[in-house]
């Protein structure tokens, strides 16, 4: 009997695809899971919703409403199969299509952005934290679905702040926003903001304490490493002398074991 991770395997051969056909043959996969009581996890909608990101039907966001609302009404089954980091990604990948939508009016395409901020509020209700993957699709989105102007800068900000405020800022979401920002607002709110550590202007620490990537052990638990107004990991005293001392631990390890 095909268990999740079978589906799974096919759904993911299906993600690189160039087949038109591709979401077809995954919503396929996707319904015969759920009819053959496997049950699809939350990385099978992710990827169900990935396919459907590569694809060019005007109907996509429709049929990423549906899948969306699929893996809500399981939800309760789905805690069960899968990492709460998985269920989050789910949400994202939702975004992300919404983000890809080539709508044709700015009406509709203003819509579709209101959705996609929903996804906030939804994962709130399921108790459900948005994390770096999240605000750097929403901030995609809203790049790609927003008119340049004061309107479309008033969202970036909104969801930039909440990324702060959360402390989920990374690379990606740092980048997102730089390159759907003006110069000018991005030098108010990210470089005048901006701390010297080791003579390189660095975010807050704040706004980067829960994303990944940039955890490091050095001089104790709960420490991050510094990511600089252009986007790059910063190496720091500490962090050095930390990586140094695990080296030196391990080469004498070896040499306590005879070399081996």
């Amino acid at each position: 009997k095909p268990t999740t991770k079978n589906y799974n395997d096919v759904l993911e051969a299906l993600t690189v695809s160039r087949n038109p056909k591709a979401i077809e043959h995954a919503l396929s996969v996707d319904e015969r899971s759920e009819s053959a009581n496997v049950g699809p996890d939350a990385d099978s909608y992710a990827r169900v919703l990935q396919i459907l990101r590569n694809q060019k039907s005007s109907s996509k966001v429709n049929q990423a409403v549906d899948l969306i609302q699929r893996m809500k009404a399981r939800i309760e089954e789905i805690r069960l199969l899968s990492k709460t980091k998985d269920i989050v990604q789910a949400y994202s990948e939702f975004i992300r299509v919404c983000g890809s939508a080539e709508a044709k009016t700015d009406a509709l395409r203003t819509r579709i952005m209101t959705m996609t901020l929903r996804i906030l509020e939804e994962l709130q209700s399921l108790d459900l934290e948005p994390n770096s993957s999240t605000y750097a699709a929403l901030l995609e989105a809203c790049q790609h679905l927003l008119p340049e102007g004061s309107e479309r800068q008033r969202v970036l900000e909104k969801i930039f702040a909440a990324a702060c405020e959360e402390g989920f800022v990374n690379r990606d979401v740092l980048g997102r926003f730089e390159d759907a920002s003006s110069s000018y607002w991005y030098a108010k709110i990210v470089i005048e903001k901006s701390v010297d550590v080791e003579n390189v202007k660095a975010l807050p620490e704040s706004w980067t304490r829960n994303a990944t990537g940039l955890s490091t052990h050095a001089g104790g638990g709960g420490k991050v490493l510094p990511l600089s107004i252009d986007g790059k990991v910063t190496f720091t005293k500490t962090e050095a002398e930390h990586r140094m001392r695990k080296l030196r631990q391990r080469v004498n390890q070896n040499m306590l074991r005879g070399g081996r």
